[in-house]
């Protein structure tokens, strides 16, 4: 079973929380007519903007999540399917454009080639495992 800071329910209000205190805005999505929509639709304070699939840890979209995932990626919309605190805080920070830590640029994102580029949680802990 996932631990606490590793369910749905607490990535989701965490990152719609800090979101917030960014000067975004996080969106629940829910319709009745449209099946398999992401959880939330986030916009920056930059104006960017982004759905997320959030899901406890190890958990993959549903089949019907998964078409719908790949229709707003068709569409050319950036959809997100998050996991685990590491891969929230680095999605969380897209509107910054990076993020570091201690001066390590973990994650950035270009927003005229529309690329997002993350360090891995595995790399991470390969460079600060030696430290």
């Amino acid at each position: 079973m996932a631990s606490f800071k590793e369910s749905e329910k607490w990535l989701e209000r965490t990152h719609a929380k800090k979101l917030k205190e960014l000067g975004g805005k996080s969106i629940k999505l829910e319709c009745n007519f449209e099946a398999g929509l992401p959880d939330r639709l986030c916009i920056t304070r930059t104006g960017l903007h982004y759905y997320i699939e959030f899901k406890s840890k190890g958990k993959k979209p549903s089949k019907i999540q998964e078409v719908r995932i790949r229709e707003l990626r068709a569409m050319n919309c950036d959809v997100y399917v998050i996991d685990n605190e590491f891969d929230m805080l680095a999605v969380l920070r897209l509107g910054e454009n990076i993020l570091t830590f201690e001066g390590v640029v973990l994650a950035s994102y270009c927003q005229t080639e529309k690329t997002f580029s993350v360090m891995t949680e595995e790399i991470f802990n390969t460079i600060y495992s030696k430290k």
